[in-house]
């Protein structure tokens, strides 16, 4: 498997290189984002990691030309952010299927999760994820769905054959997927 790897930031570098080398890629790197473009499609990665910050302009640009097939097919785009991302980042982010470099580091179980919308009392349910090292769960709903810390009084988990009842706040998420900071 082959990642491509586009910084110029020594620090980005030695974190991610690491992570990727874990996960048993190859990693091809470069410095500079056009470089890349350019040869994307000879490299044909199975993943691309790139930062915002370096490349406000034109990661944007990447992951189009990448997502449209030229770059292989299937290609998974990761954003290494060293600072917060805008809404409007994030929505981008979203419509063109990218992830967070977070997701390849952290440790979660996939759930379901039912609760109650405190706005609609209608109930909720669907698959989750749930990050125990942060007492996390992210829900593939818009963050837009709920307020930031908007009190969700019971959030029910099913996880490995198990039953786990909840109060949890919404907090800031990953691209625009609704999180929750579980309360016992």
């Amino acid at each position: 498997m082959k990642a491509l790897l586009i910084s110029d930031n020594k620090e980005i570098i030695e974190n991610v290189k690491p992570v990727l080398v874990k996960k048993g890629f190859d990693i091809i790197s470069y410095r500079w984002i056009i470089k890349a473009l350019d040869n994307v499609e000879e490299i044909s990665p199975d993943l691309i990691v790139l930062s915002p910050s370096e490349f406000p302009r034109h990661w944007k640009t990447l992951a189009s030309f990448v997502k449209s097939g030229i770059g292989g097919r299937n290609v998974k785009i990761y954003l290494y952010q060293n600072e917060k991302m805008t809404q409007e980042e994030k929505k981008k982010a979203e419509e063109l299927c990218i992830f967070d470099f977070s997701e390849l580091t952290k440790e979660y179980t996939n759930c379901t999760v039912v609760f109650t919308n405190p706005d609609s009392k209608r109930f909720i349910t669907g698959k989750a994820k749930h990050y125990h090292d942060k007492n996390l769960i992210e829900f593939p709903l818009p963050y837009s769905y709920l307020e930031n810390n908007k009190i969700v009084k019971h959030l029910t988990i099913y996880e490995n054959g198990n039953i786990s009842s909840f109060s949890a706040k919404v907090v800031d998420g990953i691209f625009n997927n609704l999180t929750f900071e579980l309360k016992s």
